[in-house]
């Protein structure tokens, strides 16, 4: 119950949980069908929260940004390294970070990760590479559901 009220006392909206989840939804689809995340809804999503960052919670922008920006640099440092992640992975992930505080942030990767890394142990197979999309968005979608929780408990 103290990750709820945690979650009631950040700068967080649940219309802006909930269009996020939409992009998020969309984006899984393509991901699992395509194997690719398109740039259009993520620039979108950029531009939306961008203005609902600058009118209704002006003082987080800058350190959302900031922290979007980190996430940006050190993706891109292992996807250079490692090839082990997507560029639409990156890319997504740092539109994670760009929307929500950091707290926010880490908990729906943290989520999504358990439940990816749930998901490789219950498959016991070998994969080579899984689509993040799907998993970022569940876990986004647990992260509101806590959210929603939090509001009318």
């Amino acid at each position: 119950m103290n990750f709820i009220k945690f979650l009631q006392n950040t700068d967080v909206n649940l219309i802006q949980l909930v269009i996020n989840n939409f992009l998020l939804f969309f984006t899984a689809i393509t991901d699992l069908k395509h194997r690719k995340i398109y740039n259009l809804p993520l620039i979108f999503s950029f531009v939306a929260n961008f203005i609902y960052l600058l009118f209704m919670h002006k003082q987080i922008l800058f350190p959302c940004l900031l922290q979007s920006l980190v996430c940006l640099a050190v993706l891109f440092l292992i996807y250079i390294k490692t090839r082990k992640i997507g560029a639409g992975d990156i890319k997504l992930l740092s539109l994670v970070f760009f929307c929500y505080p950091l707290a926010i942030s880490i908990a729906v990767c943290f989520v999504s990760l358990i439940i990816a890394i749930s998901f490789l142990v219950f498959l016991r197979k070998e994969q080579s590479s899984i689509p993040l999309a799907p998993f970022l968005f569940i876990g986004n979608l647990i992260i509101t559901l806590l959210f929603i929780l939090g509001v009318e408990g």
